[in-house]
């Protein structure tokens, strides 16, 4: 499937019905999920305002523009997400969030929720299957950055993490990582 005929079938009712079904999913999930598993995980010092200070170029600009660009708030202890959507250049679209999934297990982070999401998401656009394969074949081309600890990285340019997530040599290389 090309980009192309996804755009089209997007505007499917059919298409349409089952991204609504898993927003759904996901808004009646991640609290759960939250509840269950990131209870001692503290929240961001950080708020979405705050972020929108930080120099032009940083991680924190640009999960700011993120969040602003597509009208949403941080989620606490779900910040990690829009970073990762920001360094793997993802939209917020539901097929978007199911290929940063691919993603992620391919760049080898193991998480019930992340199982949940590459299955369900799956099964419900099967003609998605290529697209879903090539983000896994993206994940495992990247450096890990699962393990990363994004809230320490919001000053540092988008650019030297996104080369650094390839592998790309630099002085500049932050400590966290």
């Amino acid at each position: 499937m090309t980009i192309n005929t996804l755009i089209i079938e997007r505007k499917l009712p059919a298409f349409q019905l089952r991204g609504w079904i898993m927003e759904m999913l996901f808004r009646w999930s991640y609290p759960v999920y939250g509840a269950i598993f990131k209870w001692k995980r503290p929240s961001w010092v950080w708020t979405k305002q705050q972020l929108g200070k930080f120099p032009t170029g940083s991680l924190g600009r640009e999960v700011f523009k993120f969040l602003d660009n597509n009208g949403f708030d941080m989620l606490p202890k779900f910040e990690d997400h829009d970073v990762l959507h920001v360094l793997f250049g993802y939209s917020s679209h539901v097929i978007d969030e199911v290929r940063m999934q691919f993603c992620l297990f391919g760049n080898g982070k193991r998480s019930l929720y992340l199982f949940g999401v590459i299955i369900i998401g799956w099964l419900a656009f099967p003609e998605c299957w290529q697209l879903f394969r090539q983000a896994i074949q993206k994940g495992k081309q990247l450096n890990p950055i699962h393990h990363w600890k994004f809230e320490h990285l919001l000053r540092e340019p988008v650019h030297l993490l996104r080369n650094c997530m390839q592998g790309l040599p630099n002085e500049n290389t932050p400590l966290f990582i």
